[in-house]
């Protein structure tokens, strides 16, 4: 490793060696001489005392400078060492951005947002994605199958689900249509000005990660009945903007959770059950960050298989097992879902977005799009802009593969 190091500095690498090889020599000749002398049967008169003197200088000034050069080159071997880690810190960083959730919730001054979701029967509702803040699931009516860093969990009417922040998930419905409503709203959202007990013996593990939240609340938990309680409240207070209801949101969250730390409902770090290997989690995210860097262009399986050095065969099965669908089929929602953004934020005709989206074929995308949106991408455009449709939330409603009565193929 320190030879491809110093590899690495160039012309700078051989000045260094001839420096070191000339206070070598000055070294070996000093302790010629000294030889010499000792065994010379001579007088101490006979000794060349200026050559001797020189000697012990040269050797002093070598002594300096190879103690100098190896506080650069100790210098030099952590700077390169920075260098590396950062290069691999930026790189992680670079790729869970891609999938980082776009989408503002709530206010500068109100970071607080509630979304009323009534999701029709086999829907897969948001793509793998991630955010910052921490997700809160009231299911009301029918099944929700959340996977979350890779763990697949399923909650029923009367269900409270938590998402922790930063956590990879995605969500879909099953048989039933599922009515549920998510807040979604960061930690620091609750934090207290004054770090008073409150804020550091409780808030701050929280915000810290030192302490995680459960995957769910059923009503097995005593205090169940105030904790849903408290949430319809604030589901009431948001929607009639009552006077002071900010207020009251952040007064009810504080007693939803103080009632989960009163019943032990928080668990450690070290005993959470909910993530997967590090490992397994990098590859997946590296698979959906060269998804999101190439659906432009013409992408394949096989071009995938390759880059990640598998065999098609092998990739094709892997991608379901973890992701839930074919490739083909998540490579077609994710254009669908860029598309839909296009559509709201942009003038530009529908092919110029098919084409820009990565579709090849105006029908095919139009056909697609009908499919996994339920209308066409003008009627799209023109309720999103109407106001009949709701681009904030995570709501593009795709359909989960395995349910699609239309084949889909690698």
């Amino acid at each position: 490793m320190l030879a491809c190091i110093f590899m690495s500095m160039g012309p700078a690498k051989h000045e260094q060696a001839a420096i070191f090889r000339r206070k070598m020599s000055g070294l070996r000749m000093f302790s010629s001489i000294l030889r010499v002398q000792s065994t010379e049967k001579s007088t101490l008169d006979s000794y060349d005392y200026s050559k001797v003197f020189a000697c012990i200088l040269a050797l002093f000034l070598s002594i300096i400078t190879l103690f100098l050069h190896s506080c650069i080159a100790s210098r030099i071997f952590q700077d390169c060492l920075s260098l590396l880690y950062g290069d691999l810190l930026t790189a992680e960083r670079s790729f869970m951005q891609s999938f980082l959730e776009s989408t503002k919730h709530g206010t500068t001054f109100y970071p607080f947002q509630i979304y009323h979701m009534d999701v029709p029967p086999f829907t897969n509702i948001v793509n793998y994605h991630w955010h910052p803040e921490l997700e809160i699931l009231m299911i009301h009516k029918g099944t929700l199958i959340v996977t979350d860093n890779q763990v697949s969990r399923t909650g029923t009417a009367g269900d409270i689900l938590f998402i922790m922040p930063e956590h990879l998930h995605t969500m879909h419905s099953n048989t039933d249509s599922v009515l549920y409503d998510a807040f979604v709203f960061p930690m620091e959202f609750l934090n207290f000005a004054l770090f008073d007990e409150v804020q550091t013996r409780y808030l701050l593990p929280l915000v810290q990660k030192k302490l995680l939240f459960p995957p769910s609340v059923t009503d097995s938990c005593p205090a169940y009945p105030e904790i849903w309680s408290c949430f319809s409240s604030i589901i009431r207070e948001n929607n009639t903007k009552s006077t002071a209801y900010t207020f009251s949101t952040k007064v009810l969250l504080l007693q939803i959770f103080c009632r989960m730390f009163q019943n032990n409902l928080f668990l450690p770090a070290c005993d959470s059950a909910v993530s997967a290997s590090s490992e397994h989690l990098s590859l997946l995210r590296e698979i959906l960050t060269y998804i999101s860097e190439n659906y432009k262009k013409r992408l394949t399986l096989s071009d995938l298989a390759e880059h990640f050095h598998l065999s098609p065969k092998y990739f094709s099965r892997y991608f379901h097992q973890n992701f839930g669908k074919t490739f083909t089929g998540y490579l077609n929602d994710y254009r669908i879902l860029r598309a839909c953004e296009l559509l709201l934020n942009t003038d530009d005709p529908v092919l110029a977005i098919a084409l820009s989206t990565g579709f090849e074929n105006v029908s095919y995308f139009i056909r697609k799009f009908k499919e996994g949106i339920g209308y066409t991408p003008s009627a799209y455009r023109t309720l999103g802009k109407a106001g009949k449709i709701n681009p904030a939330s995570l709501q593009t409603l795709l359909p989960v593969p395995e349910s699609a009565p239309h084949p889909q193929n690698n």
